[in-house]
């Protein structure tokens, strides 16, 4: 048999893998499932820590029909036909299946597994199909994973390949941070801002960006699009117009580190200015020997700034809405004219340790 034919022959039906367990009641079942949709290295490490604590490893395999009912219309990136080829190729898999259930129940109550493996980041969570496998006289066993290597999800691949994200370096070491408000500060102000055409810098935006790259000053956006929360436009919509962005400026060979933004459109949520989620986990891995700078034109990024609780400098910019909004009783420390002046302050003022 060929290794091709061997591969697919652990392709089967969970039918006809439940009559095979049928003739092997003296080895050690383990089970596990899940998506796989663009296999990584914390899938194969998973996998094959399984594998070395059964006889027999089944992996039940997410059709696309479950995948999109969990994770939306867009995914899985690789249709059924190829994750299960792939979960097939991998030495640890001894059979694989497809399933269409939104959870495990049934596949354990017919594998009938010695081990029903997760990760272990379900540990101290509940399971549906827990009291099921202990019944049966099976266990749940959880699978820790190498944590010295920083493993790049399904999820971030997709984002990274798209350019939904941008991320810098975790190793440089900055001489400041300027956390930068995007609409009103970076562009112009447009009503829920949709379309690449309407788009347009502000004047010194460009050379204000440029300036502080050249100082070894993270830049790092940080927006509100309860545009996308509401509807009126999509996160692809926004996607493009960073990448309108972020390509003029490296026409004029400047860049942003890092862009984050909440499509929330509640008044209480953690990541949405005025509160302080979004900037915490912007500054998250940045490593810096001088101050934190807010450059925004609301005085709601002030307040987040506020709260946020890490001595961060505000600045405020008279473009956009121009500090007129709402919350008046939290001014920035200092008001420039634009994102331009903002960054001679933030030059000025870095006071590297």
């Amino acid at each position: 048999m060929s290794i091709f034919q061997k591969c697919n022959s652990k392709i089967k039906t969970r039918e006809e893998i439940v009559k095979l367990l049928e003739r092997r009641l003296d080895y050690k079942i383990g089970f596990t499932s899940g998506a796989f949709d663009l296999i990584h290295y914390q899938h194969t490490q998973y996998l094959n820590q399984a594998k070395d604590q059964c006889d027999i490893l089944i992996v039940g395999l997410n059709s696309d029909t479950s995948v999109q009912k969990s994770k939306g219309l867009s995914r899985p990136i690789l249709k059924e036909e190829e994750r299960i080829r792939v979960i097939a190729a991998l030495a640890s898999v001894d059979y694989v299946f497809l399933f269409d259930e939104k959870n495990n129940n049934k596949n354990i109550e017919l594998l009938k597994p010695n081990f029903y493996f997760k990760g272990d980041d379900y540990i101290g969570k509940k399971l549906s199909s827990q009291a099921l496998v202990e019944a049966q006289g099976g266990a749940v066993a959880f699978i820790s994973t190498d944590t010295s290597i920083e493993v790049t999800g399904t999820s971030s691949i997709i984002q990274k390949i798209k350019g939904e994200t941008i991320e810098c370096s975790k190793d440089h070491i900055y001489d400041g941070i300027a956390l930068i408000d995007r609409d009103g500060v970076i562009n112009k102000e447009v009503n829920y801002l949709s379309k690449v055409e309407d788009f347009e810098f502000i004047d010194g935006a460009i050379e204000g960006i440029k300036a502080l790259n050249q100082a070894n000053i993270a830049v790092v956006v940080i927006t509100n699009q309860p545009g996308i929360g509401v509807g009126l436009y999509s996160k692809e919509d926004f996607f493009n117009i960073n990448r309108k962005m972020i390509n003029k400026l490296h026409k004029e060979e400047a860049w942003v580190d890092k862009v984050l933004f909440c499509p929330d459109m509640r008044k209480d949520s953690y990541y949405k200015k005025p509160n302080e989620g979004m900037l915490l986990k912007a500054v998250l891995g940045l490593k810096t020997k001088g101050k934190i700078f807010m450059i925004g034109d609301r005085r709601s990024d002030a307040l987040a700034a506020h709260k946020a609780d890490l001595e961060i400098e505000t600045i405020g910019v008279k473009t956009g809405k121009g500090l007129a909004d709402r919350w008046v009783n939290y001014a920035p420390s200092v008001t420039v004219k634009n994102l331009l002046e903002a960054t001679e302050y933030v030059k000025e003022n870095i006071d590297n340790a």
